[in-house]
């Protein structure tokens, strides 16, 4: 009998040793994309568990097994994924790897977690800009910077529609490249062109008016147009769009996402919450997905994005047909990315036609930050490295300041019209 239970003991602990080493080899080959070979061994691992399982005659032993397989199975992907998490950065995002692990979903209505609790203020139920004289302390990788918003909520200064009187202003729409994350409030690329056009204008003043917000698109910039509309009336409006506004209108549709005081997405896979808190459920999702965190194939991503480009198209011409109605000159910027700098590119396909051909926007000013002449602005540096935080990607104040000077070369005619 001794002997027996001795027999027991081992086997019982080959089980586990056996299947925790399964385990963690399904992440391993999961990580290296073979995912019918995951699938394969996982399809083991059950056959094992039955096996060891009909191998119990009485009721109390099964039970004892069930417990053990379990209490191994559990253990197993308590390490896998504690290993993930430390050796595999591939599966980071953004904002983990910027704000300390914190995973912010794009399919979140309420920018969860770190955008409610560091960067916005508690999404309330219709759109507008952030609480009259609101800030926070945004710390990255890379910065450690105060953001402060006046009265109307935007990040500009205080009593900013007194200040405006008597001036030429500006008004700057856009996501978090426009409102200067990362930057000083003085150092955006919005206050600096307005440093450079009021040195260089004796008889005029121009003022500009931050009115970028962090994770917004050009719709929801739309509806805070909108709003602001009841209290500034700017002669030009500038509107900055990057490749991320794509993706954003891509998950967030278009303006069939505003329903009376509410807002919903166009669509939230179903795993997008085990993707927030298991990297081994991430581990599966790129092993299968062309593009894991949006939970798209090749195909299906073309689709999606077909859609997102007709949206972005309407919504620009939404903008010139307000500013047509209200007389205001409307200028488009695009905003490259570090990388788009490297390769002096667009990466997307729309954004090279519309820095292409302006024949679809007559009454829009263009500026195209990557044109053959604008790129000379930025041979002025010999590290582009430092155009851009390394880690976080937005633009430095250096960055900045080369915006800057290539909108005042390309509007400064206009604004003297």
């Amino acid at each position: 009998m001794k002997k027996n239970h001795k027999l027991t003991k081992v086997v019982k602990a080959l089980v586990i040793s056996a299947l925790v080493f399964i385990i963690l080899l399904h992440i391993i080959f999961l990580f290296l994309g073979r995912a019918w070979i995951g699938t394969n061994i996982a399809i083991t691992i059950l056959i094992i568990s039955v096996i060891y399982l009909l191998r119990s005659k009485k009721k109390q032993q099964l039970l004892k097994n069930i417990k053990t397989i379990s209490f191994s199975i559990i253990l197993a992907l308590f390490f896998a994924e504690i290993i993930l998490r430390i050796f595999f950065p591939i599966y980071n995002t953004y904002s983990e790897n910027n704000f300390g692990g914190i995973y912010i979903s794009p399919f979140s209505n309420k920018y969860s977690m770190l955008k409610d609790k560091y960067i916005f203020r508690k999404q309330s139920t219709h759109i507008k800009t952030l609480p009259a004289s609101y800030s926070y302390n945004l710390k990255t990788h890379d910065f450690n910077i105060v953001h402060k918003y006046n009265e109307l909520g935007i990040r500009e200064r205080d009593n900013i529609i007194e200040l405006s009187a008597n001036k030429l202003s500006i008004l700057g729409l856009g996501d978090s490249f426009t409102e200067g994350f990362g930057s000083k409030s003085e150092d955006t690329w919005l206050r600096q062109l307005e440093n450079i056009l009021n040195n260089n204008e004796e008889d005029k003043e121009f003022l500009t008016i931050n009115a970028g917000i962090s994770g917004l698109d050009p719709f929801y910039s739309y509806k805070i147009l909108e709003e602001l509309n009841n209290f500034i009336k700017p002669n030009f409006i500038i509107l900055g769009i990057g490749k991320n506004d794509i993706t954003d209108i891509l998950i967030r549709g278009g303006f069939e996402r505003f329903h009376n005081k509410s807002v919903s997405f166009s669509y939230q896979p179903v795993g997008a919450f085990l993707f927030a808190f298991s990297y081994i459920f991430r581990a599966l999702i790129y092993s299968i997905y062309d593009y894991p965190e949006l939970f798209l194939n090749e195909k299906q991503y073309n689709d999606k994005l077909l859609k997102a480009e007709k949206d972005l198209i309407d919504v620009i011409h939404k903008y010139e047909e307000f500013c047509i109605k209200k007389d205001i000159q409307f200028i488009l910027l695009l905003i490259p990315d570090s990388y788009e700098i490297s390769i002096g590119d667009y990466q997307s396909e729309l954004f090279k036609r519309i820095a292409r051909s302006h024949d679809s926007f007559l009454k829009t000013i263009i500026v195209d930050p990557l044109s053959k002449q604008n790129r000379l602005f930025f041979s002025q540096t010999n590290d582009l490295s430092k155009l851009y935080w390394p880690v976080d990607g937005h633009l430095t104040r250096e960055g900045n300041r080369i915006i800057a000077e290539i909108l005042f070369s390309e509007i400064y005619d206009y604004l003297n019209d």
